[in-house]
């Protein structure tokens, strides 16, 4: 009785899974991908924006398995897409600098000398304001792009 049960919770997931992606459609693409934008204008959280990407990233796939996509509307919002992408590329990069330089730091005090601690730290220091400088150029164009790309996507819905 059991394996009839689990038989049977089986068959419905797969229905839901293909009822849900047949009717999947640009509307569910483009409220995935206005949640995205909607998060960065409130300051959104790292960890928050890559759960949204995952989301929209579904949505783009289930919509990109139709038969009767619209093809204009699909590429723009796979660029839109490779935009958000590039943008949570250069946050974590950000992030990623900032904490290491201080364990470094750390590290080098405990095993290292002062010349190697101040040639390092020196080396660091210089990788973090260029990481800086280029997220500052990147960061707004990916945003910039998204948006571009997204009112495309709209106007291939007309």
């Amino acid at each position: 009785m059991k394996k009839v049960g689990n038989i049977i919770l089986a068959m419905s997931l797969i229905s839901f899974f293909f009822i849900s992606s047949a009717f999947a459609g640009e509307k569910d693409v483009l409220k995935a991908l206005e949640k995205i934008n909607g998060a960065i204008e409130v300051n959104t959280s790292y960890n928050n924006y890559c759960d949204l990407l995952a989301d929209a990233k579904v949505e783009i796939n289930i919509y990109g398995r139709k038969k009767t996509r619209n093809e204009c509307f699909f590429n723009a919002v796979n660029e839109c897409f490779k935009n958000y992408e590039a943008f949570k590329t250069h946050w974590r990069n950000l992030m990623d600098a900032e904490v290491k330089i201080p364990k470094t730091k750390a590290t080098l005090r405990e095993h290292g000398d002062n010349e190697e601690i101040a040639a390092l730290a020196g080396f660091l220091l210089k990788l973090n304001n260029a990481l800086k400088k280029e997220a500052e150029v990147v960061m707004p164009k990916a945003l910039e792009g998204a948006s571009t790309q997204l009112d495309k996507a709209y106007r291939c819905m007309d």
